[in-house]
């Protein structure tokens, strides 16, 4: 087994402890990471921007070792907590063509999509669509702001807030955030 698949499934595993219960090991203070998923309660439903944990290489729609850890965690929350219907909305950056970044777009709902399924939900319950480059959320003139921009919203269509848990927005940060201290 690879080095770097050995520390993801340490990451993994450790992540899963937390959640269901059991304390690690403490660890010694380190300097806060900002949010980087937000949960939001709006006229559509609950929107989750996952401007850093869901995100993708240029042209690609692979989905990485902390992205699964973070839709695990969505399919367990959509499966459990919700009968609503679910949308998937792919993003990319402004690099290639409009029709290539629309395909590619939604090539990567369809990728998000495919992992939920394959985790449980529903395939019903779950849309996709995708918006190309026509969405930014960062400049694309900047390598960081394109790579923000490669990313997936997830919207659990008409569901309120408080019915997923107010603090599913803390687990998922917390998810990433023991990422970032382990690969820092």
């Amino acid at each position: 087994m690879p080095f770097k698949n050995i520390i993801l499934l340490l990451i993994f595993s450790l992540s899963v402890s937390v959640l269901i219960g059991c304390t690690p090991k403490p660890t010694p203070a380190v300097i806060p990471i900002p949010k980087v998923v937000q949960v939001q309660q709006t006229d559509r439903g609950v929107e989750f921007t996952l401007e850093e944990m869901v995100t993708f290489d240029s042209g690609k729609t692979e989905l990485n070792a902390v992205s699964k850890e973070i839709l695990d965690k969505m399919a367990e929350v959509i499966k459990i907590k919700t009968t609503k219907p679910v949308l998937i909305e792919g993003h990319t950056d402004n690099v290639g063509s409009v029709e290539a970044n629309n395909r590619l777009s939604e090539r990567r709902a369809l990728a998000i999509k495919t992992y939920l399924v394959s985790k449980g939900v529903d395939a019903k319950r779950v849309s996709i669509k995708g918006f190309g480059h026509y969405v930014a959320r960062a400049d694309n003139s900047s390598a960081e702001g394109r790579r923000l921009n490669r990313r997936a919203e997830i919207i659990i269509i008409g569901e309120k807030k408080e019915v997923l848990g107010n603090d599913l927005e803390d687990i998922l940060n917390d998810i990433w955030r023991k990422f970032k201290q382990f690969v820092s």
